[in-house]
């Protein structure tokens, strides 16, 4: 058994079907929101855990500049293709998570 761990050990994960998402993920402390930055720029995702692991599309409204202090609305195109990136982020680091 140990020698099959030592074989994989390095093996990169493959996900297909991956979608690129260039800048950084990252959840809050409490585990409460995904919060995506590229660039200059930021948005964020509400996740509950209540009744569930869920993501709630209604929050994700803006991109946030924190340089220019100032938030700019996706368009629809915009916050569907976001929010697929959050769903395939989520199913590989948090699990099955359902869209509400």
């Amino acid at each position: 058994m140990d020698a099959i761990r030592e074989a994989h050990q390095d093996t990169p994960l493959v996900v297909p079907g991956q979608l690129p998402m260039p800048g950084t993920k990252e959840m809050d402390v409490r585990g409460e929101m995904l919060i995506y930055r590229e660039n200059d720029r930021s948005t964020g995702i509400i996740r509950a855990l209540s009744k569930g692991n869920h993501l709630y599309p209604a929050s994700l409204t803006r991109w946030w500049y924190a340089n220019e202090r100032i938030s700019v609305p996706f368009t629809p195109e915009m916050k569907e293709r976001t929010l697929q990136r959050f769903l395939h982020y989520a199913s590989i680091h948090i699990g099955v998570v359902e869209v509400v």
